[in-house]
Formats: C-alpha cells, sequence, structure tokens
C-alpha cells in the first residue's frame, strides 16, 4: 500500500506540473506539450485530480487541441463516407473566428483584453463575408459544392486508392484543419499572454489593413460572382462576358489573375502581427508559422487552378504571359505584334 501511495503521489505531482506549464504564460513551444507529459506518462485518480483536470479543459490551448482532433478526424471519417472532399472547406470560415472568441473570452482580465476582442472582431467579419460567399455558390450542398480541383487531383492519382486516402487523411483533413487553427489561435495566443499591453496605434494600423484587404477581396469575389453568373446565362450563345474568353481578365483580375488570393493570404499575414505587437518580440515570432505555410498552400492551389483553366481556355496561356499570378501589378507587354 505504501508503494502503491508513493506512486500516486509522484503521479499527481507530474500531472500537477503539467497542468501548470499549460496554464501559466509559457512560451508557445512549452504549452503545446505539456498537456502531453501527462496524457503520455502518467495516471491520475478522479476523485482527487478534478480540479487539475478542469483547469486544463478550461484552457483555450487544450480546447483548441481537442477541437483539432474532432474536426480532423471528423472530416475526414465524412468525407470518406461520402465520397464528398469538400467537408473541410465548409469549416473555413468557421474554425478561426471560433478559435480566435476562446481567447477572448478566457484570457486574463486587462488593458490588452481589447486587442483580443479586436481579433476577434476582424475573423467574424472575415467569416460572416466567406460563408454568404460560399453559400451562394451552392458550396454548402452535399457533392453539388464540392471543389472541383479535388475531382482534378483525385484522377491525378489513378487507380492508387491508398494514396488518395492517405493524401485525403494527412493533407486534407488533419493539414487543413490544423492550418485553420493556426493562423487565428497562434496569433491569440500570443496576444493572450501579454494581456498588459494595451491597444496602440500599430494594432490599429494593423486592423486598418486588413479590413482593406477584406474590401479587396469583397471586390474581387463580387466581380467573379458577376462574371460567373453571366456567363452561365449566355451558354446558349457564342459570347460570354469576356468575349469568347471563358475567363475573367477586367477589374482586379486586369491586373492579378488571382486578386482574391492575394488579399486572403495578405490578410492572414497582417493579422499574424498582432501576436508580436502585444509580446514587442518583433518582427518573426510563432505567430507567422500559419500564414506562411498558407501561402505555401495557395501557391500550390494557384498552380492546380491554372492548369485546369489552360486546358480549358486557349487563350489562357496569352493571359498568363502578360498579367502577374497572383500580386496586383501593371499588364506586360503582349507577345503578339499588331
Amino acid at each position: 500500500r505504501m508503494e502503491r501511495a508513493a506512486e500516486f503521489a509522484r503521479d499527481a505531482v507530474a500531472f500537477r506540473d503539467a497542468v501548470s506549464l499549460a496554464v501559466e504564460g509559457v512560451p508557445l513551444r512549452v504549452a503545446c506539450v505539456a498537456p502531453l507529459r501527462f496524457l503520455l506518462g502518467a495516471s491520475w485518480d478522479p476523485r482527487t485530480s478534478n480540479e487539475y483536470v478542469a483547469g486544463v479543459l478550461l484552457h483555450p490551448w487544450v480546447l483548441t487541441t481537442l477541437l483539432f482532433l474532432v474536426v480532423s478526424m471528423g472530416t475526414f471519417a465524412l468525407s470518406s463516407a461520402t465520397g464528398d472532399y469538400s467537408m473541410i472547406d465548409r469549416l473555413w470560415s468557421i474554425l478561426p473566428p471560433f478559435a480566435s472568441m476562446l481567447y477572448a473570452i478566457t484570457a486574463t482580465p486587462g488593458p490588452g483584453r481589447a486587442r483580443l476582442w479586436l481579433m476577434c472582431a476582424l475573423t467574424a467579419l472575415w467569416g460572416a463575408r466567406l460563408s454568404y460567399n460560399y453559400y451562394r455558390k451552392g458550396g454548402y450542398k452535399l457533392h453539388v459544392g464540392e471543389d472541383y480541383r479535388w475531382a482534378y487531383l483525385q484522377e491525378k492519382f489513378g487507380r492508387n486508392r491508398a494514396a488518395w486516402v492517405a493524401f485525403n487523411f494527412v493533407i486534407v483533413s488533419v493539414g487543413q484543419t490544423a492550418l485553420l487553427l493556426a493562423i487565428s489561435s497562434v496569433p491569440s495566443y500570443e496576444a493572450s499572454l501579454y494581456v498588459g499591453r494595451p491597444l496602440g496605434a500599430l494594432d490599429v494600423m494593423l486592423a486598418v489593413a486588413f479590413l482593406a484587404l477584406l474590401a479587396g477581396e469583397t471586390v474581387a469575389d463580387e466581380q467573379m460572382w458577376a462574371f460567373q453568373t453571366k456567363k452561365k446565362r449566355a451558354k446558349t450563345t457564342t459570347q460570354n462576358a469576356s468575349g469568347a474568353k471563358g475567363f475573367l481578365d477586367q477589374g482586379l483580375f486586369y491586373y492579378s489573375r488571382h486578386p482574391n488570393y492575394f488579399c486572403e493570404v495578405s490578410m492572414w499575414i497582417v493579422f499574424s502581427f498582432f501576436g508580436p505587437t502585444a509580446s514587442g518580440r518583433w518582427p518573426v515570432t510563432f505567430s507567422q508559422l500559419g500564414c506562411v505555410i498558407l501561402a505555401m498552400l495557395f501557391v500550390v492551389s494557384t498552380a492546380i487552378t491554372e492548369d485546369i483553366s489552360s486546358q480549358k481556355y486557349p487563350q489562357y496561356a496569352e493571359y498568363q504571359r502578360t498579367t502577374s499570378a497572383i500580386i496586383p501589378f501593371f499588364k506586360l507587354r503582349s507577345s503578339k505584334t499588331d
């Protein structure tokens, strides 16, 4: 009995230390692994450990981790069962605002808590706009709203079903869930550690830049929506909203083939700097990790989209030669002579 009591005491101390690391204002790399110390190595008695368990489960970082596990496993299971691989796409506009809200609600009182509520408000605006745009395109309808690029990728995998299942699990479900939470929760976590530092001029500048980019993305999506609507109505004719080209090259799309991608990535780059603004650890911290991966994802996504478009539209190659892919820029001289 004495040995069992001593073992329980050691486990209780180990769990208490793990909780302390998880709930205190420690660096991100420590907080990430602190709860795992208990899960991997300690046993505990719920009769004496309830207060510690409650402390862990109510910490926003742990809640975010649990959310990641539920969403990633859930989207993988649903996409595998239904054959619709846009399950995670339907959560793109929901997860970041929810993650930001967790940190705003649970943050320690202080003048810097207003920064967390500002971050929450910005992500909510972003999410509401994206949800509306996705809804009107039929994105929330099963199979009807599936991203056409998933079918393109499945075709590339061919008969290698095992490879596609692995891709769906690692990249589509787990990878994108982690990315969505990283771009929002990591800057929010860093900001939550420094609630004693009030809002400043730099926070205002970041908010204005975020809203300007949100407005730019809204304009780009509205222009594309109007073009696609006219194109569908003109299917019975030989011409469409952009002559016989079949793709939009006017408005913001005159200066960039994907201005909405530019605004989207830039918004999250701006958002990531709320973290170092709060901590004072400029210019780069863990908060930038998510937006760097997001930028890499959009580079790959752009390549896939461009390949599909170039196969569908003969004049798209000329558009590629004269127009910047993502970053808006002036038109380059056409390779064709007058």
